[in-house]
């Protein structure tokens, strides 16, 4: 009998727990990912791009060169003027850029996007390295009015490849077109 009111008792907070009944899905924690392993230099582009559309500094980050897996290391060249405003930027690290990333990812509201677009790009290609020129446009939804909303201007990459085989930013040149404000004063103002 003793035995009867256990196996009774414990039938009913099994099914009073809900344990059989299915449950919403949770949000994730992290952010959605267009990821993909850069074993082409426009893999590694379009993961800079989506980066960007994604908000997600860890890949944006993978971008970059990873001292783990090249000789190579990252070298940041503000534009002139943004240079000369933001000193800082002269000794620009890979730790540098992740947080102004982050500064500037957290500062626009979750639905929103950036957006950065590459044009008029060429590439120079030598064996395990490749100089990327492009004009680019970034495009940031920021409700803050006293800052800028667009940057443009022009960038020389140089890509390598890495001993995991993959493409990888290693040194990055940016140059202001006209009175645009530059990718270096985005970087100035969000870090």
């Amino acid at each position: 009998m003793k035995y009867a009111y256990l196996i009774l008792i414990f039938s009913l907070i099994i099914l009073g727990c809900d344990l059989f009944t299915t449950r919403d899905p949770e949000e994730p924690d992290r952010p959605r990912s267009n990821f993909q392993i850069a074993s082409t230099p426009e893999i590694l582009l379009n993961n800079l791009i989506d980066a960007f559309q994604d908000k997600n500094a860890e890949n944006y980050i993978y971008c970059f060169v990873d001292s783990s897996f090249s000789e190579k290391k990252f070298s940041f060249q503000p534009s002139a003027s943004a240079g000369s405003q933001y000193t800082f930027l002269k000794d620009w690290d890979l730790a540098d850029e992740k947080q102004y990333f982050i500064n500037l990812t957290n500062s626009i509201s979750g639905s929103s996007s950036i957006v950065l677009s590459l044009t008029e790009d060429e590439k120079s290609l030598f064996g395990d390295s490749l100089t990327y020129f492009a004009t680019y446009g970034l495009n940031i939804p920021t409700s803050n009015e006293q800052l800028p909303k667009y940057y443009q201007g022009k960038l020389s990459f140089t890509i390598v490849r890495d001993s995991r085989s993959q493409w990888v930013i290693s040194s990055w040149q940016d140059i202001q077109s006209g009175t645009n404000y530059s990718w270096s004063d985005l970087k100035g103002r969000y870090y």
